[in-house]
């Protein structure tokens, strides 16, 4: 989200905030705002974490289903399992 300082600075000073106080004021609401707002790279790291999550995840789970139906003799049992990969 793009912060245009110069502009809030300049609609304080229409509004009868005194210049040096309309500056500091979008200076101190642009950082304000720039720790707390997602970026395009942030939301890119955000997704590729997900997605090594969810590979890792996947790995684990197909190790609990071998491992369990490794001693399984159920073959119900063993056909309902889902394949995974």
């Amino acid at each position: 989200m793009a912060f245009d300082t110069l502009d809030y600075a300049r609609k304080l000073e229409a509004a009868g905030v005194p210049t040096a106080q309309a500056e500091v004021q979008a200076r101190a609401l642009n950082e304000a705002l720039a720790g707390s707002v997602a970026t395009t790279v942030d939301i890119a790291n955000l997704g590729a974490d997900i997605a090594n999550l969810e590979l890792r995840m996947n790995a684990r789970f197909a190790e609990v289903d071998a491992k369990y139906l490794s001693g399984c003799r159920n073959p119900l049992v063993k056909s309902a399992i889902p394949k995974r990969s």
